[in-house]
């Protein structure tokens, strides 16, 4: 989860006028990051779908990758390879783990993506 939030912070952030709500905003973006990492850690569903479907959920609920200045092609590879290696390299996928932590992961990583977005959305 941490490389994918490095992921979110370190592609080019240049444009915003897009974005209305900062906080929505850094929330929705962190939710995919979260989804894209808790399903892909918790199914074997194959990796570029996971991400393909989080991608398209997260512009139905009104916002784009280029709403960040994120490459959208770039993101979803990038996301993919990522989500590929945390796969690879945590456990084979596990349902009792994710009814076990999967909300308490969730409320210490959401928030904590959310305030790195933010403060990379002001400062640029």
């Amino acid at each position: 989860m941490r490389k994918i939030i490095v992921l979110v912070l370190a592609l080019p952030l240049t444009s915003f006028a897009a974005i209305n709500d900062i906080n929505k905003a850094a929330h929705e973006i962190c939710l995919t990051e979260w989804n894209i990492t808790d399903k892909v850690g918790s199914t074997d569903r194959d990796v570029l779908a996971i991400v393909n479907e989080e991608v398209s959920d997260f512009k139905e609920r009104g916002f784009s990758l280029s709403d960040f200045g994120i490459d959208e092609p770039e993101y979803i590879a990038t996301s993919a390879r990522i989500a590929e290696s945390f796969r690879k390299d945590h456990r084979p996928p596990n349902r009792q783990y994710d009814d076990d932590i999967r909300d308490t992961l969730r409320e210490l990583v959401v928030p904590r993506c959310v305030i790195k977005v933010k403060e990379s959305l002001t400062n640029h």
